[in-house]
């Protein structure tokens, strides 16, 4: 009785055995399995199409969105009159193509006015005050962009506070700069 338990202790202790005849199995079999197990790391390995163009898509639509933003702070003052334009026109009904037409026409004409206003004042603090009247409308808009940006990605408020107003500062800097600098020839 002690030698059974001492071998049923044993084979149970004892991985199990399988014994093959090699012969029996086809080579094609053992080639199907290996070039199915290197098919399927191929797989893992290289990312699918789709992700790979949808990658590329959300990074040129961020590019997009990034220009946009540009372009709006260092315009703000027209986007802002042309938006106050169009809203006016639609609230007293005029409709979207007639608000549409109005916020553009108000838009592009603050924008002339201002630009002509620089170029025929000769006195630089009457072309500094211009020039500060256009970018604080984009100092707000920039401070309200990068608190907004910021709000989810730094824990504390003075940080917030403070990386918004530099955010504010460097674009008001940007549209100071390039609303500005023009080549007026004197005559």
């Amino acid at each position: 009785m002690r030698a059974n338990n001492r071998t049923a202790i044993t084979s149970a202790l004892s991985p199990p055995h399988r014994f093959v005849n090699v012969s029996s199995c086809p080579e094609r079999t053992l080639a199907a399995d290996v070039n199915r197990h290197e098919r399927a790391r191929s797989r893992v390995s290289r990312p699918p199409l789709l992700s790979v163009m949808l990658a590329i898509a959300l990074g040129i639509g961020a590019v997009v969105v990034l220009w946009a933003i540009y372009k709006v702070i260092v315009y703000a003052l027209p986007c802002l009159l042309g938006l106050g334009a169009g809203g006016m026109a639609f609230s007293t009904g005029a409709g979207w193509i007639g608000a549409i037409i109005a916020g553009s026409a108000a838009a592009v004409a603050s924008f002339v006015f201002v630009r002509y206003l620089l170029t025929r004042l000769r006195s630089k603090a009457l072309r500094w005050s211009v020039g500060l009247l256009l970018i604080l409308p984009t100092a707000a808009l920039a401070y309200s962009i990068g608190l907004g940006a910021l709000a989810a990605n730094v824990p504390t408020e003075i940080w917030r506070q403070a990386l918004a107003i530099a955010f504010a500062a460097a674009m008001s800097a940007i549209a100071f700069v390039r609303l500005t600098n023009l080549d007026t020839t004197e005559e």
